[in-house]
């Protein structure tokens, strides 16, 4: 198995575990877990998991911590605030860190090789860390289309002649989608962008005027004003940002 297809394949066999969690909690199998708990906890435990090879304390404490103040009742801890396990989990994960970073440089290294950080993006080492300057790129020339993102990065090129409708979804990953090439219909163009986890930055020709309809919940969608939009190039921006973000970049 591919080092890349690991954690797409450890992140659907949990949100398969928290599929069959649900619906056991919900025929009396589980009769006194909430279903939510559950799936928040099976997805900071995936998380945990897919940290330790590596050392990545953030990933190990602060969703341990998360876990604990789940079910702080049945453990009987609640004397201890949430906010205190998280922030403690923070504290503690930050000296870790510092402690073990060496460490950890090693620990990446074996798995992958010299200046490649724990998703096979080589670089240079910066603090200790990894910079990754591997990204996929892509040419999209049609004047519809559609690209979607799993667990990586990638950059998009668009090159339409008189784009009309184009479709985005980036989850657990990030995508930087380029529009300075491309020509919008006379009609103008509608985009929809799906930003799930993750971090999506649009650049677009300064002389466009963006009409941005989209849903943020639990993410950010920004941009700076525009004082040389032109009414008659418009680009329709809708979709979503959970737990993501999404920029828009003039240029």
């Amino acid at each position: 198995m591919k080092k890349q297809n690991k954690a797409t394949w450890l992140w659907g066999i949990f949100f398969l575990l928290a599929a069959g969690l649900v619906i056991a909690s919900q025929i009396g199998l589980l009769p006194n877990l909430s279903w939510v708990r559950l799936t928040i906890s099976i997805f900071m435990l995936a998380i945990i998991v897919g940290s330790i090879p590596y050392m990545e304390f953030f990933g190990m404490l602060v969703p341990l911590a998360v876990i604990l103040a789940l079910f702080s009742h049945q453990l009987n801890i609640r004397f201890i605030s949430p906010w205190a396990m998280v922030g403690s989990a923070v504290l503690a994960s930050i000296g870790l860190s510092l402690l073990f970073k060496d460490k950890r440089r090693q620990l990446r290294e074996q798995h992958y090789g010299p200046h490649c950080d724990k998703y096979g993006n080589y670089g240079e080492w910066v603090d200790g860390e990894v910079n990754p300057h591997h990204e996929t790129v892509e040419d999209l020339n049609e004047n519809v289309t559609t690209s979607r993102v799993t667990f990586g990065a990638s950059v998009k090129y668009l090159h339409a002649d008189s784009l009309e409708r184009a479709e985005f979804v980036c989850t657990f990953g990030s995508m930087k989608i380029y529009f300075d090439q491309a020509h919008l219909s006379p009609n103008g163009a509608d985009v929809t962008i799906h930003s799930t986890f993750s971090g999506v930055t649009l650049y677009v020709p300064s002389i466009w005027t963006v009409r941005e309809d989209i849903v943020a919940s639990l993410g950010s969608v920004r941009s700076r004003e525009n004082r040389s939009a032109q009414e008659d190039q418009q680009l329709r921006l809708h979709g979503t940002s959970q737990f993501g973000s999404i920029d828009i970049v003039y240029v």
